[in-house]
């Protein structure tokens, strides 16, 4: 709507001056370029702008944005699970590509055949009184079943089901009235009991031979009671030629003068071999010693000896002015020790031996047992 207004531009008094008209346009339609809007159009722009959105609430990001289910947004966990899932071409197409478990096993085609070869019995159509009416295969041997005349039924009709069974089944002895398992006249089950009762559960039912023995609990023990000598091949004297191994306690045996060359036996003996007191001349069988000195000293009637020294800081005892035609047997604290290492010096009557010992303390008080 257009409204015409006559504005009064002239001067101040009671003069008359000029005047115009002013076009004054109440909508927001116009396309004139010379009228003026109303104030009416004025408060309309105003609350156009007004209800315009502040650039400030106009949404940046995407976390600012509502969803739907056809327009979400995902994160980059989701998008790495998801990028490192299989593709289809990763997906086995064969069994072969599986891996099997003790519930889940492929099978051959051979295994197959095998299992399909176990005993079955398939029961045929037979109309009348002596012919078969089933083939049992057992442990790979056919045998026939005949229909008779005996039987509940009166014959002349097609065998439907065997015991409520039908199509190709396996039969027990209940399923063809039998009154012991399917076999010969000397039935399975008798057959197995025999087996059974053959197979060896103790030694004692084996039969033994001069490389395969049994032993008793009594031999075992007794052998291992023994006293063990280690024979070594020593050549020269004051080396060592046996180590005896009496209660646990080893001792060393060093050789005299009196003999030369290796030790090829003891009494006959070859190898790691044992020994009793004939065997080294002793009245007194080895396993009777208690391992301390005065024990020792009674058992051997040739046994004598040397001057005390006592063990150094380093576990070492020394011995001088000894005669190297005897032989020696070393005791501390009046017990076999075991020795580590013997070291000789000196000949004739100035021998010297120096012993390293495995387990000593400082000071322990040692003596040597002279063998001639």
């Amino acid at each position: 709507m257009a409204i015409l207004y006559d504005i009064n531009t002239g001067g101040g008094g009671g003069g008359g001056g000029g005047g115009g008209t002013v076009t004054v346009v109440d909508n927001l339609t116009s396309t004139s370029t010379t009228s003026a809007l109303s104030a009416n159009q004025g408060r309309v722009l105003k609350n156009l702008v007004d209800s315009k959105a502040n650039t400030s609430a106009i949404p940046d990001e995407l976390k600012d944005l509502a969803s739907d289910s056809t327009h979400r947004t995902v994160t980059d966990t989701e998008k790495s699970t998801w990028n490192n899932k299989a593709n289809s071409s990763d997906i086995p197409t064969s069994l072969s590509q599986l891996s099997a478990d003790s519930t889940h096993r492929l099978v051959t085609d051979t295994e197959k055949s095998t299992w399909n070869g176990k005993s079955v019995v398939s029961v045929n159509q037979i109309k009348s009184s002596g012919e078969r009416i089933a083939s049992i295969t057992i442990n790979g041997t056919t045998t026939d079943l005949y229909a008779s005349a005996g039987g509940g039924g009166t014959g002349g009709g097609a065998v439907d089901s065997v015991n409520g069974q039908t199509g190709t089944v396996v039969l027990n002895g209940t399923d063809i009235d039998l009154a012991s398992p399917i076999g010969t006249s000397t039935t399975v089950e008798a057959a197995l009991n025999s087996i059974n009762s053959s197979i060896p559960t103790t030694l004692s039912q084996l039969s033994t031979d001069s490389t395969h023995r049994v032993v008793t609990d009594t031999e075992k023990s007794t052998w291992n009671g023994k006293s063990v000598v280690s024979i070594n091949r020593i050549k020269t004297s004051g080396e060592k030629i046996a180590t005896i191994t009496i209660n646990g306690t080893a001792t060393d045996i060093y050789a005299s003068s009196g003999g030369s060359g290796a030790v090829s036996s003891v009494n006959g003996q070859t190898g790691t071999v044992v020994l009793d007191g004939g065997d080294i001349n002793l009245e007194t069988p080895l396993s009777l010693l208690s391992g301390t000195a005065s024990t020792v000293e009674s058992a051997s009637h040739r046994a004598e000896w040397s001057a005390t020294a006592t063990v150094a800081a380093d576990k070492t005892v020394t011995f001088t002015g000894l005669n190297d035609n005897y032989g020696y047997t070393l005791y501390c604290q009046d017990k076999l020790v075991t020795v580590a290492s013997m070291t000789k010096t000196g000949s004739g009557t100035s021998m010297q031996l120096v012993y390293t010992l495995n387990d000593a303390t400082q000071g322990d008080s040692c003596k040597l047992q002279i063998m001639k």
